[in-house]
């Protein structure tokens, strides 16, 4: 996973993982500028980390997944906490690849700006 993606995907977890604060997992909130802040407690059990990843799986597949697919944007915002902050691409930025078939476009994951949910 390229670094651009992982910070995005770490956001994206970091916001969802709030979901279930009673399981041994849940981490209190911290103030996490960008870059993000290591999480206190790394999950090293793979049986814990594979409950969180379905967990988070099924939140994501039934607010944003769900409100893109049927263009509530309403819901799909909903998906991310209020106070989520990370790095995500504007249309046409990034390098343009040459590919055939598709377009590809790569993105460095420290030039891009700092967004919020609004």
């Amino acid at each position: 996973m390229k670094s651009g993606h992982l910070v995005a995907a770490s956001a994206l977890f970091a916001s969802l993982a709030g979901l279930a604060p009673g399981h041994a997992w849940a981490q209190p909130a911290q103030e996490a500028g960008l870059p993000l802040t290591p999480p206190a407690r790394f999950i090293t059990d793979v049986e814990e980390s594979e409950a969180l990843q379905v967990l988070v799986e099924e939140s994501i597949a039934s607010t944003f997944v769900s409100g893109v697919r049927n263009f509530d944007w309403q819901r799909a915002a909903d998906a991310f906490a209020t106070d989520l902050r990370a790095r995500f691409p504007r249309p046409g930025d990034g390098t343009v690849i040459e590919d055939d078939k598709l377009r590809i476009r790569k993105y460095g994951g420290t030039d891009l700006d700092v967004l919020d949910r609004a």
